[in-house]
């Protein structure tokens, strides 16, 4: 974390905050009043660690968020703090601000793969001077919106999926401090990793979330609770990290089959598998974080009272969202 103060670096005032200033705002807050701090810079995993404690102390501050993309809600909680707050990232060596025009004396473009310039609002790959790898798009005032690396952007089914916003969608739950979201190796499925409290339900919780805040091919699948999300040296996402996490994601692909405990349960187990389409389904199986959503939901409530005669409302979808507790339910419905 660097800040700009009293002491110089080729003619920049600097202070280099200590280590625990990454995690504690409110020692973070004393040394921007004691050192009379202009201007921080920290990776969005720091700011989001520390914003709710700095108060006033960062009122009227320049904060820069980089390397990566920041969350929009971490970017509202600074503002209304009353920072002057841009996120950043690196290019060829230099810091580029990414929410506004590009760093005076660069020479920036928004290109197509076959190198032509694009015009306002279309995504395309930064250049400056020679290409970045990072996806961006000029808005109409003419300032430039960076989306964050080329390589972050999936396609499912004809459908680009930009996993930055995927990300800055799941920072929106209030549970939610951070999220890292990447393809589960070896599948179509998109596993997110959230900094958040332990609470029962929390992946239901999400996964309804995400419905209301993402199209469908955009939703994750599954969602691995962590308490800190795994980051690097330089205290950015480590994504080698969150991609062996993404990897045990699931059920072990070749998990021996188990006999369902009950017929109810069995039952529950089929209709599982054939309204998710998935073929891993056990007891245990949040159907959720295993890709289903309310419309599914609902379609399985009815199918619940069609097989068993047991009426049971759409909450109890989510309120019991495994086949064995369903199935539990049904069975205290009917005695």
């Amino acid at each position: 974390m660097r800040a700009a103060s009293g002491a110089t670096t080729n003619g920049v005032p600097l202070v280099v905050a200590p280590d625990a200033a990454r995690t504690d705002g409110h020692l973070l807050a004393g040394l921007l009043t004691r050192h009379d701090v202009g201007l921080v810079h920290a990776s969005p995993l720091v700011w989001a660690r520390v914003a709710e404690h700095l108060g006033e102390a960062v009122g009227g501050r320049t904060a820069l968020i980089g390397a990566e993309p920041a969350p929009s809600t971490l970017v509202r909680t600074l503002r209304a703090l009353d920072a002057d707050v841009h996120t950043v990232f690196p290019a060829r060596g230099r810091w580029v601000l990414a929410d506004g025009v590009p760093v005076a004396g660069l020479d920036a473009d928004v290109v197509a793969p076959d190198g032509r310039r694009l015009p306002l609002g279309v995504r395309g790959e930064l250049q400056l001077g020679t290409a970045t790898g990072v996806l961006a798009h000029w808005r109409p005032d003419g300032s430039l919106h960076v989306h964050g690396p080329l390589d972050r952007q999936l396609t499912f089914g004809g459908t680009r999926v930009d996993l930055a916003t995927v990300e800055d969608a799941l920072t929106t739950h209030t549970d939610v401090v951070a999220a890292a979201v990447t393809l589960r190796p070896g599948a179509a499925d998109l596993v997110a990793v959230v900094q958040a409290p332990a609470k029962p339900q929390l992946a239901a919780d999400l996964a309804r979330h995400a419905e209301t805040v993402l199209p469908p091919r955009a939703r994750p699948a599954w969602y691995l609770r962590v308490d800190v999300l795994p980051e690097t040296a330089a205290h950015e996402v480590d994504r080698t990290a969150v991609a062996e996490l993404a990897a045990a994601a699931g059920p072990p692909p070749e998990a021996p089959a188990e006999a369902a405990p009950d017929a109810t349960t069995g039952a529950v187990v089929a209709m599982f598998a054939e309204l998710l389409k998935r073929a891993d389904v056990t007891p245990d199986t949040n159907f959720f974080a295993s890709g289903g959503h309310s419309l599914l939901a609902a379609q399985l409530v009815q199918r619940i009272q069609k097989q068993t005669g047991v009426r049971l409302k759409l909450s109890a979808a989510f309120a019991h969202p495994t086949p064995a507790a369903l199935a539990e339910l049904i069975t205290g419905s009917v005695r």
